[in-house]
């Protein structure tokens, strides 16, 4: 499969591409076949070396994309092959409190510029949007989302929450 990693922090000539065999899922795990990925600020800056985090050496990068269900693994009841799906920025965070710096794709962990990705199911939502659509920009909801989130909780209670 083809995948780009992260190799020298601090210009995109550090990003390089390789090959690498496909993954195979584990139980409760997903394989996706990444159909798009966004290129938010977080991640221009993890490539530029200007992430006020420590990014893994060799990290896959980019926090979010779309893509397609190709295999499920043993015990996955959630999804099936064929599932349009959005990633999760907060991989391992499904409510609750929230730990100070949890992990993240493209820099803690590998992230989504690569063909095919192994994501637990419990990480991934389904996309409501037509395939023609999903390959082109879904992918950036999530992000947006999670700013909007951000915004909206920072805010006072009586102060509404219009960009």
């Amino acid at each position: 499969m083809h995948i780009y990693r992260l190799e020298t922090i601090g210009s995109l000539d550090g990003l390089v591409a390789r090959e690498e065999a496909s993954p195979i899922p584990s139980a409760g795990e997903v394989l996706v076949r990444v159909k798009a990925s966004a290129l938010n600020f977080r991640d221009l800056a993890i490539l530029l070396g200007k992430s006020p985090f420590p990014v893994r050496p060799g990290v896959v990068p980019m926090s979010d994309a779309a893509g397609e269900v190709e295999v499920v693994g043993r015990g996955v009841s959630t999804l099936k092959v064929g599932d349009r799906v959005v990633s999760r920025f907060l991989p391992a965070w499904y409510g609750g409190p929230r730990t100070p710096n949890p992990e993240t794709y493209g820099s803690d962990r590998d992230g989504w510029l690569t063909e095919y990705k192994i994501v637990a199911e419990e990480a991934l939502s389904l996309a409501a949007l037509d395939v023609v659509v999903i390959t082109r920009a879904p992918s950036s909801f999530e992000s947006c989302s999670a700013s909007m989130w951000k915004r909206c909780t920072a805010r006072s209670i009586r102060t509404p929450c219009i960009p």
